[in-house]
């Protein structure tokens, strides 16, 4: 492909457009995080019952997650639980 002087356009350096080349997605990767499967969860307010925080979790594990989080609707921090 010959040199286009800098600041130039294509069409002022005498070449045609060049086309856009579309390249494939990568495979989706929805649930494997390096490699590994993974159950994508969420995490609702005890108190309030809205869904803040959105997480994942291993496979293997049986127990529902609880943690401490912030609720912006309640506007403290409350024991947020697992929900699908």
């Amino acid at each position: 492909m010959p040199e286009r002087p800098k600041g130039a356009d294509c069409k002022s350096a005498g070449g045609t457009p060049s086309e856009v080349q579309i390249l494939p997605s990568p495979p989706f990767l929805a649930n494997k995080r390096c490699g590994r499967m993974r159950n994508k969860i969420s995490l609702k307010c005890s108190v309030c019952g809205t869904k803040n925080y959105y997480t994942d979790k291993g496979k293997n594990t049986k127990e529902k997650l609880s943690l401490r989080k912030y609720c912006p609707k309640c506007d403290k921090h409350t024991v947020h639980n697992e929900a699908k």
